[in-house]
């Protein structure tokens, strides 16, 4: 896509305000560009009181713990000492005895150290892909040196933290470079400082002096530059975070009571704005979810220790994203790939191997909000959790009685359902259906194009998938396929995603999704659910579809209608987890594998199937369970051309669950099971659409 479409498309989801804001940013650019050589910053007077999450006075409590518990790993910082590193792809790259912080060392490009807004940091060809230069300059691997000289003694790793913030600061003059674009990224590397800070006691004079120097700019192109309008997403509330952190870290006479009372606000207004209030974040990206809570998390905290008060409802908003986490989760700690992710972090505080984001989330809230049901979802207090409650707080999560866990089956706003049984035991059978909105704000920058799509899992082993995000900025083929509806489990038209792109985070029509019917009893699951994205075609086609769960048979009945008039190309896809085994058993009929557990997938007889992995040409049956990573999967594509309105029935019998075991069950038992006097709810879903 061209810039000058690009722009034109941008500026077709902006309101005028929006548009005059632009304006005048551009205006200050040049103004700013002209000058900023002769900026001239006067640091204020800092009072380096000692303002932190955890009490580290207490360490050889803390030493005790992290003995115990097998916490310390010592082998990583080694690697790390050798500028040895794993993100991404990387698996302990080697970035050079200096590290050049405005490198891209995966596809070798290198950003020139120029007035940051002359810098378009999505021109590959000139930077490179720009989330391998930012990843390292969150300085998020420096916690783990300083942590480990805290917990050790050894110099060698505050010697080596210390020459790579003195290296990082004389390397990125103010407002030159590349690490100066983004206001998150400073946000992050000030939370990632204010750790480093505080692991690593005194330090030598002259970098101190340096260092307050260069976090005071930060806090100051924060504050000039935080997101607005249709760029206020998960932007705002990190930056917000960060700001809010520095000004109680470091307290800059009078600017730092600014920063605060500032940030402060906007973390309160946000976490109302961007949740919904059954705790869904409007990103509509799971990964984005556990991002914004952090943020929310880490300053909610640092101000209890500081004795600023954020609102109850600000907690409250917090327990119900929590709770969202918790329902969406597997038995196994799984969550599905909705939507946008990056392996973007707020903090790291855990080099545990098993680390799990989502569940140490919930540990920790296990002890903020007293919830034993949290406890058990989270299975143990891991060392994250431990950093930000210390003692304290390990002691109150040992003290707290597990509770079972309830799962929350139906996100009204949020868009999600959860058809179930056997919820949080090795039997667990969990479908979740996706018919919330594209995305947040008038450009739904990291929502994908997956209405009516689903994903299930079986005892916590993963089936039908959401493929995940694999890119941003690069590989532009690559990125449509993954945001687009042939990734999901869901109904293609005529080629088309159901939604229509406008650049890599921008979506300039929006499939509408409108839930007819939700019903969970003892005995079923029911949803149906409609979408008109497809309303834009000349011929305009409605798609709706209705998942009834039979839960003491184990069967999943899928009906999908599409309402037209004239002829189309229908497509079917089922996207099956790496760890699956496909065979075809019968006519119409495949066993899926995973483990010791499995499901019989009974396709429509309308359909012409093919099972498709690792194509290029089209871009179908891949996989990315990690950002820039892919690996091949088996599809499913179901493919017929159609004209007028049609029906498609699909039939899913879970195997091997225990006690819903249907081990030997074929299709006809399948239709015969699923047709219970209980199942009156199905009966509308083979009459018109009005029903």
């Amino acid at each position: 896509m061209s810039k000058i479409n690009w722009y034109i498309n941008r500026l077709t989801l902006m309101s005028p305000l929006e548009i005059g804001y632009r304006i005048k940013e551009e205006i200050k650019k040049i103004a700013e560009k002209k000058y900023f050589n002769a900026i001239r910053i006067d640091i204020p007077e800092v009072t380096l009181n000692i303002h932190r999450y955890t009490n580290l006075k207490d360490r050889e409590k803390i030493i005790s713990f992290i003995k115990e518990n097998n916490l310390l790993d010592q082998n990583k910082g080694k690697i790390l000492l050798e500028h040895k590193f794993s993100f991404f792809s990387f698996d302990k790259e080697f970035f050079g005895k200096e590290i050049n912080w405005h490198y891209d060392y995966k596809n070798k490009k290198e950003s020139s150290i120029i007035f940051y807004k002359d810098i378009d940091f999505k021109d590959f060809n000139r930077i490179g892909n720009i989330k391998y230069i930012w990843e390292v300059n969150r300085h998020q691997h420096l916690i783990t040196l300083a942590k480990i000289y805290y917990l050790t003694g050894d110099v060698l790793y505050k010697e080596e933290v210390c020459s790579q913030i003195s290296s990082w600061i004389e390397s990125n003059p103010y407002l030159k470079g590349v690490n100066w674009t983004s206001s998150l990224e400073l946000a992050i590397r000030l939370i990632s400082w204010s750790w480093i800070w505080n692991f690593l006691g005194e330090i030598e004079t002259g970098l101190r002096e340096r260092w307050i120097d260069c976090i005071f700019k930060h806090c100051k192109f924060i504050d000039k530059n935080l997101s607005q309008y249709s760029s206020a997403n998960n932007h705002l509330i990190g930056e917000a975070s960060g700001l809010f952190i520095a000004s109680i870290i470091w307290p800059f006479e009078r600017e730092s009571k600014i920063w605060r009372d500032k940030s402060y606000k906007i973390l309160v207004d946000e976490i109302g704005k961007q949740n919904y209030d059954d705790g869904v974040n409007k990103e509509q990206a799971i990964s984005y979810q556990q991002f914004v809570l952090d943020f929310f998390l880490l300053a909610g905290l640092l101000s209890k220790k500081n004795d600023i008060i954020f609102p109850q409802k600000y907690w409250d908003h917090i327990e119900r994203m929590m709770e969202y986490i918790a329902s969406m989760m597997d038995v196994h700690g799984n969550m599905p790939n909705i939507g946008d992710a990056d392996d973007g972090y707020a903090i790291i505080l855990s080099d545990e191997k098993n680390f799990n984001s989502y569940q140490s989330l919930l540990a920790t809230g296990a002890v903020i909000f007293n919830r034993g049901d949290f406890k058990r979802r989270a299975g143990r207090f891991d060392e994250k959790s431990f950093w930000l409650l210390g003692i304290d707080g390990y002691e109150q999560f040992r003290s707290i009685e597990v509770k079972s866990f309830t799962p929350v089956k139906s996100f009204y706003k949020g868009g999600y359902f959860i058809l179930s049984i056997y919820d949080d035991t090795e039997d667990e059978v969990k479908a979740i259906f996706d018919c919330g909105p594209l995305g947040y704000l008038s450009i739904a920058a990291h929502g994908h194009s997956d209405a009516l799509s689903f994903t299930l899992s079986i005892g916590g082993k993963k089936f039908l998938v959401d493929p995940g995000t694999y890119s941003y900025h690069t590989h532009q083929e690559w990125r449509d396929y993954f945001k687009g509806t042939s990734a999901h489990n869901t109904i293609r038209i005529d080629g088309e995603d159901q939604s229509v792109s406008g650049g890599n985070f921008m979506w300039l029509r929006k499939a509408q999704v409108k839930v007819i019917k939700w019903e969970s009893t003892e005995g079923y699951d029911f949803i149906k659910s409609e979408h008109n994205g497809y309303s834009r075609l000349k011929d305009p086609v409605i798609h709706w579809r209705g998942i009834f769960f039979n839960k003491r048979k184990g069967i999943f009945k899928i009906i999908d209608k599409i309402n037209a008039r004239k002829s189309h190309v229908i497509e079917q896809f089922f996207h099956f987890s790496k760890d699956c085994l496909v065979s075809k058993i019968q006519e119409r009929e495949w066993e899926i594998k995973n483990d010791d557990k499995g499901m019989i997938l009974k396709t429509d007889n309308k359909f012409n199937t093919e099972i498709i992995s690792g194509s290029l040409k089209p871009i179908l049956g891949w996989q990315s369970e990690r950002f820039d990573v892919k690996e091949e999967i088996r599809t499913m594509v179901n493919r017929i051309e159609w004209k007028g309105s049609c029906v498609f029935e699909t039939l899913i019998a879970i195997k091997n669950t225990g006690k819903a075991n249907v081990k030997k069950f074929g299709f006809s038992d399948m239709q015969r099971v699923v047709k219970n006097p209980e199942d009156r709810v199905w009966s509308s879903v083979n009459t018109s659409r009005k029903n």
